[in-house]
């Protein structure tokens, strides 16, 4: 490229800057080295102002060129195994790549981060007890414990080799993870096709079923499949179902609660109708103090108010089993 294409090209990053924005402008800026950050702020002096079709036209080339690049370039294992044979021979470059790999373990698992815990649960399954501790060691803290939860009855024991784990290789590391990469795209590569059943298929089942019916079959799921059971209960009795009570269905799950910090926590951010249930079916002063609760406590983790309403759940479901109160379905009708 010569000056004069240079001078251009810098003309049209300059231009491309005024046209986003300066808050845009800046974030890009950011990664230039001081030199270029000086020749394009020059360039941006000396443009007074850009029109709309200007600006529409340097956004769309920009576009054009992003997709461009997009389609054909490659990165990944792959291409940087092939720059560092073309540089270093076959030999040094696996010795390179090796060591490369073996930078920062964590990073062997990024690919998990998007994965929802059910599946990263589903790779796991068959695979060791000390397989699976380090990889929930190595993967984000939110995201192995919902991981461990439904591990079941080997948590206890991949609970444990967590704790001893003191120092892992960081060949075993890239082993485990290549594994698990390789597991997963197979995964993501098989058609199942659409599936007619599963928890969410069953739960919508239940929930049309009468309370005995439903209660044999969630007795039996218990005994045989603990965690699928759990789940299926966390779908049909929801925080939600407390819009189905009666007025004095209400005050006797309140009475029960005797918990206004809970009710507190469990009301931040529910809509008006669940709130009002609770506070039209307690003391006007009791109803204040929960209110004031609410707004002293600020802003609040959402894993904070889900454990609220999941206790306050668990509650309404003991009362329903003890014949107390009557969990209704989402088409039953109440008339007071």
């Amino acid at each position: 490229m010569n000056k004069c294409e240079k001078n251009q090209s810098m003309r049209r990053a300059a231009a491309f800057l005024i046209a986003i924005g300066p808050s845009a402008a800046a974030d890009v800026m950011r990664n230039f080295d001081e030199d270029t950050v000086v020749r394009l702020t020059s360039e941006m002096a000396r443009i007074e102002s850009l029109s709309a079709s200007e600006k529409e036209e340097i956004i769309g080339d920009f576009m054009v060129e992003i997709n461009r690049i997009k389609n054909t370039s490659y990165g990944g294992e792959a291409f940087a195994k092939k720059i560092l044979v073309e540089s270093l021979g076959s030999e040094r470059a696996g010795e390179i790549f090796s060591k490369a790999q073996q930078l920062s373990p964590r990073e062997q698992f990024s690919f998990l981060k998007e994965i929802p815990p059910e599946t990263i649960r589903q790779l796991l399954d068959g695979e060791q007890q000390q397989t699976v501790a380090v990889v929930l060691a190595y993967i984000a803290p939110e995201k192995a414990a919902p991981v461990l939860k439904l591990i079941g009855s080997d948590a206890p024991e991949v609970a444990l080799r967590i704790a001893r784990m003191s120092k892992v290789a960081p060949e075993a590391v890239y082993r485990i993870s290549q594994a698990l990469k390789k597991k997963y795209e197979k995964m993501q590569s098989v058609d199942f096709g659409d599936s007619p059943g599963g928890i969410d298929a069953l739960s919508d089942i239940l929930n049309h079923l009468d309370g005995g019916t439903e209660q044999n079959i969630l007795d039996h799921l218990e005994k045989s499949v603990p965690d699928e059971a759990r789940r299926i209960q966390e779908k049909i009795y929801m925080f939600e179902n407390v819009t189905g009570l009666s007025n004095a269905e209400i005050r006797i799950l309140i009475d029960e609660l005797n918990d206004d910090t809970m009710i507190a926590l469990a009301l931040k951010g529910a809509g008006d109708e669940i709130r009002f249930r609770f506070l039209r079916n307690m003391s006007n002063n009791r109803a204040t103090d929960i209110i004031n609760e609410m707004e002293d406590m600020g802003a609040v983790r959402m894993s904070e108010i889900l454990d609220a309403r999941r206790r306050i759940t668990s509650v309404m479901r003991m009362l329903n089993d003890e014949g107390r109160i009557f969990l209704r379905k989402d088409r039953d009708t109440l008339v007071e």
